[in-house]
C-alpha cells in the first residue's frame, strides 16, 4: 500500500510531508490510517470488493518522486583482452571462477570443446579443455565454475558437474540426478553452487524465474524463489552467490542484487551497463564477474580476407 500512494514503508516516517492525498489522515505521522479503505486491503475489515476503483492519486506529487531506481551508468567502452585462442576455437558461452579460483575464465562450445585461462597471469595463454560425458543428455548452454568445478545447464534443463585439474586437458562430466529445469529448451538458463545449494535462473521473453532445488528423503524438486519482470529478451544468464547477470544482444549487461535467500532485493536491476560503442558484425555470447565486480563478456567476429572468412572469439573488459 505504501508503495501505491507513494513513500516507502520503512521509511515513512522520514518522508512525511505537509501536502499528499487527501483527507491527510493517515499519511506517515497524521494518525490511523484510513484514506485507503476501499482501495487497499489493510485487513481492517473492508467491505466486500466491488467494482474497480478509479485513483486519480498523483504520486509524482506525494513522494513518487522519491522512490528508488535502477543505477545506469555510463556506457562503456570495451577493451579486447589479448588471449591466444585455440585454432578453430568457437565458444559459445563464457564462465569466472568464484572463490578459491576467482580469476579463472572458461569459454567453451555447447558441445564441450573449449579452453581455460588464468587471467592473474596475465600471459595470455589459454589451455584446452574439453568436456566429457555430455552427449547423450543435451548441448550446453551455460556454466559457472566455482569450487566444485564446472556445474553446466544443459538444452534438455539437465545439469552436469565437471571435474578440472591442473594436469588434464580433459574433464570428466556427471549428470546430477536432479529434475530438469523448466523451459530450457527455448531460455537462457544458469546454475549456480550456493553454499551447498543448487540455485538457477531461467530467462524467458519478458521475464526471469529463480529456483532452488529442494531434496527431501523421497524427492527433488525446483523450488520457486520469485520472478523478474523484464521488458527484453537476454541472450545469457549467469549467477554469482549474491548477483544475476543478463546479457542482451547489444551487449548490455544487467544486475541484479540477490538476498541469502536467493531472493532478487527489486525488480529493478541494481545497475545496468551498456556499451559505449559495438563493432559492426560483432556479436555478444556471455558475460561473468571477475574479481572486483568487472564485467567481462564474449563476443565473436567475422573476419574476413581475400583468401578466407574466419569467426573469431573476443574476451572484453
Amino acid at each position: 500500500a505504501s508503495d501505491m500512494f507513494g513513500f516507502h514503508p520503512e521509511a515513512d516516517a522520514w518522508w512525511a510531508e505537509p501536502t499528499g492525498p487527501e483527507p491527510l489522515v493517515g499519511a506517515a505521522g497524521f494518525g490511523e490510517n484510513t484514506w485507503a479503505t476501499g482501495v487497499v486491503a489493510y485487513g481492517q475489515n473492508e467491505p466486500a470488493w466491488g467494482t474497480y476503483h478509479k485513483s486519480d492519486h498523483n504520486w509524482l506529487s506525494s513522494g513518487g518522486h522519491r522512490r528508488l531506481s535502477q543505477t545506469a551508468s555510463a556506457p562503456r567502452s570495451l577493451t579486447a583482452l589479448e588471449v591466444q585462442w585455440p585454432e578453430l576455437l568457437e565458444p559459445d558461452f563464457l564462465a569466472c571462477g568464484s572463490k578459491s579460483v576467482a580469476g579463472k575464465i572458461g569459454a567453451f562450445t555447447s558441445s564441450g570443446f573449449g579452453a581455460t585461462l588464468d587471467a592473474q597471469t596475465a600471459d595470455g595463454a589459454l589451455k584446452d579443455l574439453s568436456l566429457e560425458g555430455l552427449a547423450e543428455y543435451g548441448m550446453a548452454r551455460s556454466a559457472t565454475w566455482g569450487e566444485e568445478g564446472l556445474l553446466l545447464s544443459l538444452s534438455t534443463g539437465k545439469l552436469a558437474r565437471c571435474m578440472i585439474t591442473e594436469e588434464s586437458s580433459i574433464a570428466a562430466c556427471s549428470i546430477i540426478a536432479a529434475p530438469a529445469l523448466p523451459y530450457a529448451e527455448k531460455a537462457a538458463i544458469t546454475a549456480f553452487d550456493a553454499n551447498g545449494k543448487i540455485r538457477a535462473a531461467v530467462s524467458t521473453e519478458g521475464l526471469i524465474q529463480l529456483y532452488e532445488l529442494r531434496v527431501s528423503q523421497t524427492h527433488q524438486e525446483w523450488h520457486s524463489l520469485g520472478q523478474i519482470e523484464v521488458s527484453q529478451a537476454f541472450v545469457s544468464v549467469t549467477m554469482t552467490a549474491d548477483r544475476l547477470l543478463a546479457l542482451e544482444k547489444d551487449g548490455t549487461v544487467s544486475i541484479w542484487k540477490l538476498r541469502a535467500s536467493g531472493v532478487p532485493s527489486s525488480q529493478a536491476p541494481g545497475l545496468v551497463e551498456p556499451v559505449k560503442e559495438t563493432e559492426e558484425g560483432q556479436q555478444f555470447q556471455g558475460a561473468c564477474l571477475m574479481p572486483g565486480s568487472k564485467i567481462l563478456r564474449l563476443a565473436s567476429k567475422w573476419y574476413t580476407t581475400k583468401a578466407e572468412s574466419q569467426l573469431l572469439p573476443q574476451l572484453l573488459f
